[in-house]
Formats: C-alpha cells, sequence, structure tokens
C-alpha cells in the first residue's frame, strides 16, 4: 500500500438538473430527489463511499442548495466538508478548488451524484489495488465495458495494458450511432463514467502546465472564501472571474498522465429518461411504473 494512502471522496453535486426536466427543475435537481430508491441520489452516492471508510468526503454545490445538501447527508461519523460555489463554472474550477483544500499527498476520488451504480464492490475493489501501485503516480479514470451502442455517454480508447489498468489512446464525444456500433464491435472502448482518482499533488501540477490560470484564481478565491464550521463559501469576486469549463476539456483531454481501469458492472447516468427506464424495475408487460400509476389494459 503506499504511503498515506489516505482517499477523499469528493462528490460533484452542482448540477442544475435541466436534461431531466420537468421532473428535476432549478430548484430541486435530480441529485436530491429519491429516484430509483428510498433515498436521493446524493444520498446513495455518499453512502456508497462511505464504505472506503474515508476520513472525509468531500461535496461540491452550488450556494443555492446549501440547505438541501445538508438536508440529504446521511447519518455518519465521518467528517463531511461542503464547498458552495457562488456561481456554475463547470468542473475543472470545481474540483481545482477541492484539491487545493487537500493535502498533496492525499487521493481525490472524484464522482458525480446522480449515478446508478447497484454493486459498488468492484469500484472499491480497483481503489483499493490502486494504492499497492506505490510507483505509479497516473491520474486513473475508471471506465465501464459497454453493453450496447450507446449515444449518451463518451467513450474511452484503451491502449497499452500494464497490470488491471490502461494507457488512455484517445477520448471521444458522445457519438453518432454508426460510431457507437463500431466501438462497441472493436472492444477498445469503454463508457467514461466520469469516476476518477488522482494524487492531488500530481493533479495541481497538471493544473499548473495546462490551465494556470485556473489555478491562479482559485488559489485566490480560497484566500478569499469565508469559511463556517465544515462549509466554504467561495468568494464571488474571484470566482467570477474564471472561465467556465469542464475537467475534460481543461485537463484530461490534454494530460498524458492518464490511465484507465476497466469496470464490468452494471452502472448508468441517470440524466435521461431512457436511462432511468433501462435501470428501473419492469411489470411483465415491460411497464416502467414509478409513483401512483393505474394502467388499463387495451
Amino acid at each position: 500500500m503506499k504511503k498515506n494512502y489516505n482517499v477523499i471522496p469528493v462528490i460533484l453535486a452542482g448540477g442544475s438538473g435541466s436534461r431531466l426536466w420537468p421532473l428535476s427543475p432549478q430548484n430541486l435537481p435530480k441529485q436530491f430527489q429519491r429516484i430509483l430508491s428510498s433515498e436521493s441520489l446524493l444520498s446513495e452516492t455518499i453512502s456508497r463511499f462511505l464504505k472506503i471508510k474515508p476520513k472525509e468526503i468531500l461535496i461540491l454545490g452550488n450556494h443555492f442548495h446549501s440547505e438541501l445538501i445538508k438536508k440529504n447527508l446521511p447519518e455518519t461519523k465521518t467528517n463531511i466538508s461542503i464547498i458552495l460555489e457562488p456561481i456554475q463554472k463547470n468542473t475543472a474550477p470545481a474540483i481545482t478548488m477541492a484539491a487545493l483544500k487537500a493535502n498533496p499527498e492525499d487521493y481525490l476520488l472524484v464522482s458525480p451524484s446522480d449515478h446508478y451504480l447497484p454493486d459498488p464492490n468492484i469500484l472499491h475493489t480497483k481503489i483499493q489495488e490502486i494504492g499497492e501501485l506505490t510507483e505509479d503516480d497516473s491520474i486513473f479514470l475508471f471506465g465501464i465495458k459497454p453493453s450496447y451502442p450507446s449515444l449518451s455517454y463518451g467513450y474511452i480508447e484503451k491502449g497499452k495494458k500494464s497490470g488491471f489498468t490502461y494507457e488512455v489512446k484517445s477520448f471521444k464525444e458522445k457519438p453518432n450511432k454508426k460510431k457507437a456500433e463500431i466501438y462497441l464491435k472493436k472492444k477498445k472502448y469503454l463508457w467514461n463514467t466520469g469516476i476518477f482518482l488522482f494524487r492531488v499533488g500530481k493533479f495541481l501540477a497538471e493544473m499548473k502546465k495546462v490551465e494556470p490560470k485556473i489555478l491562479k484564481l482559485c488559489k485566490q478565491a480560497i484566500i478569499n472564501s469565508n469559511i463556517e464550521e465544515n462549509t466554504m463559501h467561495v468568494n464571488e469576486q474571484n470566482y467570477k472571474k474564471l472561465q467556465k469549463i469542464s475537467i475534460d476539456y481543461a485537463l484530461l483531454e490534454k494530460s498524458k498522465a492518464l490511465k484507465v481501469i476497466e469496470i464490468d458492472t452494471p452502472w448508468g447516468d441517470l440524466g435521461t429518461w431512457k436511462s432511468i427506464k433501462d435501470h428501473s424495475s419492469k411489470d411483465k408487460y415491460k411497464n416502467t411504473v414509478i409513483g401512483n400509476v393505474h394502467i388499463n389494459k387495451v
């Protein structure tokens, strides 16, 4: 095991829920709703990562969802800290803020808060195995073995294999049907889950190379932020100067330090009605019923 292999789950809970309208309005986006279980998606995600027994969990969200975040925290002795953005700037600034809050030798495990992952044991096992790679300072992505030619997910092309990891040969944006069928047939591609793990010092060094302005502005925002108990209210004057950009475009598509780990397990991004239908239970007529619904046979 790597010395001081301290993994801090970082849960991205700042989405506005626009992809799942009208179920998911801005004042109650899907991460705060109970969609496929009795728990909200955020609460499920936190519970999922409590199983790796972290010393801390960090949640990234928007200031206008502050009370919703707090209401969806499960009962736990684990310290849960919150970073609240004053303005939505996508994932690159948010994740950089989380990294700056941690120690350089900590490992951050970044995950969206709106995924379907009913059996996270394989993911937990891979996180443990990464801790055994004492000489490997890569940024580790987690990819899912495709089960059909999805048009809703990005794809990661696998390169050379080393143990249970692969070099990342390329990223592919959400494809058309023809390309998705080719990716599935070649068996060299994985769905991009948006879950990844890295040592903080390595991540910050990579950001300094490719996006030094984002790093500088985030440092200034940290210095000028207001902290109340376990919550950081990010300084708006510094934060509004930041570019609105995803971590994929800002860093992952530019970095040469990436590796991907294949996970063969049920998974889905619950951002579309199709995805919810695919992962919901069905009756003998293949109907998906959620809530108080009466069906008449015709």
